[in-house]
């Protein structure tokens, strides 16, 4: 369950400015510093999520509704999504919006399965559904550099052929 492309940027807009700059005693850093939130401000309105994974997360939503649909059919108070959701939208925006759409549904659906007896399987098909969700977005995440960051500052002096 992902946050909006755009939040993130401005997150980390956000953080740099306030949690980074203020810290820095460089003026060369400082201004780099700066480059770096006017490059996120600049990209902030031309970048996109990648439509690939977002078609994968909501074929995966979709296939799960399908399944809770055939597991809880007929129990009183299980709702089904509003929206026909065969043809996917062709747009990164518009794909996430739908993606959070059914991300808020699942989570409602979550909740009413609380309240319900019986309904191991449909529990299991979501956590099934989760650890995918989670296996898919570890795939996208690069490694961190941990190893680096605890080195320093000292890493980009002593190998100056690393490009970032």
């Amino acid at each position: 369950m992902n946050n909006s492309l755009d939040r993130i940027l401005e997150g980390i807009a956000v953080s740099i400015r306030h949690d980074v700059i203020p810290r820095l005693t460089d003026e060369y850093a400082s201004g780099q510093a700066l480059a770096v939130i006017d490059l996120i401000n600049n990209l902030r309105p031309r970048v996109d999520w990648a439509v690939g994974p977002l078609r994968a997360r909501i074929s995966a939503q979709k296939k799960l509704l399908a399944t809770l649909d055939i597991l809880l059919t007929g129990r009183e108070g299980m709702q089904r999504f509003p929206e026909n959701i065969q043809s996917l939208p062709l747009e990164g925006k518009e794909l996430q919006e739908l993606g959070n759409r059914l991300d808020d549904f699942i989570g409602s659906t979550i909740r009413w399965l609380g309240t319900e007896p019986d309904s191991g399987a449909a529990q299991s098909a979501i956590m099934d559904y989760l650890h995918a969700e989670l296996r898919r977005d570890m795939a996208l995440t690069p490694r961190p550099l941990f190893a680096e960051i605890a080195r320093g500052a000292d890493t980009a002096k002593s190998d100056p052929g690393r490009q970032d």
